[in-house]
Parts: C-alpha cells; structure tokens; sequence
C-alpha cells in the first residue's frame, strides 16, 4: 500500500510523512525495510521535537521497489 498524498504534513514549506505514517500503511518488514534504505539521509526536525521524511525520499523508495539499499547513483 503507498500512504495518500491526502496523509502527508506540511510544516515551513516542506512535505512530509513521519514514521508513525510509514508504520500505519507498511507492514513492519516494509517498515524496517525502510529505515534500512533511509539510513545515513536527512530527516527533518520539526517544531515539535518529532522527526519528519521528506516526501522525496519516501516517493523514491517506494519507485524503487521498497528496497533495503539504496542504489549508488542515487543518493540525494
């Protein structure tokens, strides 16, 4: 399942899900699957002290087949 475009937040401009999102519409293998992926990229911190996943990121992965790692070439 992808999460609505209706379900992302938007906070200065920027969109954005959070893991909670992610755990809501993901399985928790697809969940890790993509902490794993995300590992080393830029979260946003939000006004509440609470991270956010920029909707890039999340379009990409999903683009990509939900994979663990990201492709070489495709680091932003």
């Amino acid at each position: 399942m992808i999460i609505p475009k209706s379900k992302y937040r938007k906070e200065d401009g920027r969109t954005f899900v959070t893991p909670a999102i992610i755990r809501e519409y993901h399985t928790p293998e697809e969940a890790a699957d993509f902490d794993q992926w995300h590992s080393g990229q830029t979260y946003m911190e939000l006004e509440d002290g609470s991270v956010g996943i920029y909707g890039h990121d999340y379009t990409r992965w999903m683009s990509q087949g939900k994979m663990t790692q990201q492709r070489s070439d495709d680091w932003d």
